[in-house]
């Protein structure tokens, strides 16, 4: 700890990307630094969306990579509570499992200590392990494990990132239940960082952005991939994801080299072109 904080007061400028203490740390060494936020990335399935074979595969590959450790993978899906049923099993023909409704209170004190803290030793774990240590069993060669929600923020811990192949499931009755949620969510921990909306409807899309504290909002597309930016979006590709002031960041955009870059403007001289006001406050 001692070498890195030296190291921080003699760089020239200082991408932070880890926990909240790695963050504060940067942004107290004295230097120019860019610190990311950390993910609790929710994924809202709109009304609308009828693929649920392919999106199930999406979310399930996202999550299962890296044994559920990246921030941009998903952690919650709030869908139609009327496709529970078809939500469930095309998530269980992608290789996820549901975590029985007797064992999901044992969730919580495998992944978290008692002062609230993740619990490193379950960082990464595979779902075959993580299942055999809440009591029961799963195919071996499951990909994530599934579990119905115990209520929404700070009611529930598990509405927290968690970093192993778990998601949770939040069946609603209104879009706009959907949202709110999720929003409540992210307000609790991940504000800034990323959501997903699974829809063909622009509108449900550009509501979801206008309502949701992301730097991102990834539309029918994996968290995990799309958000740090690839060859099917336009975001900038990149493993430090900004989350702006929602996240204690100084940036809400995916952090690239040209933010490591200094430039220098030549301003020339020319007759001066002062607005009128009205024009200046014009809406």
């Amino acid at each position: 700890m001692d070498a890195t904080k030296e190291l921080m007061q003699k760089v020239d400028v200082i991408v932070a990307t880890g926990g909240h203490a790695m963050v504060k740390s940067a942004y107290s060494s004295g230097r120019p630094s860019y610190g990311v936020g950390q993910g609790n990335v929710q994924v809202i399935v709109a009304e609308d969306y009828t693929d649920y074979d392919k999106m199930a595969a999406t979310i399930v590959g996202s999550r299962a990579y890296d044994n559920g450790i990246p921030c941009t993978g998903e952690q919650a899906v709030h869908f139609p509570k009327e496709k529970y049923d078809e939500f469930v099993a095309a998530m269980k023909r992608a290789k996820a499992a549901m975590i029985p409704d007797d064992k999901v209170d044992e969730l919580p004190k495998i992944l978290f200590k008692e002062n609230g803290a993740i619990d490193a030793k379950h960082v990464g774990m595979k779902p075959v392990k993580l299942a055999a240590e809440m009591g029961f069993e799963v195919p071996e060669d499951t990909q994530i494990l599934i579990f119905n929600n115990r209520g929404i923020s700070r009611e529930n811990i598990l509405c927290r990132e968690k970093l192993c192949p778990v998601i949770q499931l939040f069946p609603y009755e209104s879009f706009e239940q959907a949202v709110a949620d999720a929003k409540t969510n992210l307000l609790w921990e991940g504000a800034g960082h990323t959501s997903v909306i699974y829809t063909n409807d622009t509108e449900k899309a550009e509501y979801v952005g206008h309502e949701l504290p992301v730097g991102r909002l990834v539309v029918n597309q994996a968290g995990g991939a799309a958000s740090g930016g690839n060859y099917i979006n336009g975001l900038h590709p990149t493993m430090s994801l900004g989350c702006g002031s929602w996240g204690n960041n100084s940036i809400s955009e995916n952090l690239t080299y040209k933010h490591l870059m200094n430039t220098t403007r030549l301003a020339y001289y020319h007759d001066c072109t002062m607005p009128e006001l009205d024009e200046v406050w014009k809406l």
